[in-house]
């Protein structure tokens, strides 16, 4: 019966004339370093329209920093195709307007979480509850534009829908 240690320094392969000898240990590392630089070079051939969904589709912060990149780039002549420019036009104002509502939820579950009951009379709470109306119009006209697959998306970033 071979032991764990000796299945370990066993010889796994052959490299030109000589025997190197490779644990499994060492096998599973060099997969891991070899499947990281695929994924690193993927991740660089990726294009900015391609970085900005994936970025949204994340989480709500992750979604800021997309509206933020896009924000950056939408102005320069080369960083997006037509087709790419158009779906933007409609998914952006959503993603924003979604995004600004959650950032207000999340203001407001904070001052609730604060002053329990008593967030109900703060000042800021009110103030806070009336933009959220205004913010949830907001993103709900802007959402009549954009495809229930984009909806999904923003939703599983900000789990508004």
């Amino acid at each position: 019966m071979i032991t764990p240690a000796q299945r370990q320094r066993r010889v796994i392969g052959h490299v030109g004339s000589g025997k190197m000898k490779l644990t499994n240990k060492q096998i599973r590392q060099i997969i891991k370093e070899e499947l990281d630089k695929v994924l690193n070079e993927e991740e660089k051939e990726k294009t900015a329209y391609e970085k900005i969904i994936v970025l949204m589709s994340k989480d709500t912060e992750n979604l800021g920093v997309a509206l933020s990149l896009y924000d950056a780039l939408r102005d320069d002549p080369g960083a997006f195709q037509e087709v790419e420019k158009e779906h933007f036009q409609r998914l952006i104002p959503y993603a924003f307007a979604v995004h600004e509502y959650k950032s207000l939820l999340d203001e407001m579950s904070s001052i609730e979480r604060e002053l329990g009951t008593r967030a109900l009379r703060d000042p800021t709470w009110k103030a806070l509850k009336s933009k959220r109306a205004s913010a949830q119009m907001d993103y709900r006209e802007k959402g009549r534009n954009v495809n229930v697959t984009d909806k999904t998306m923003i939703y599983n970033a900000t789990g508004i829908v």
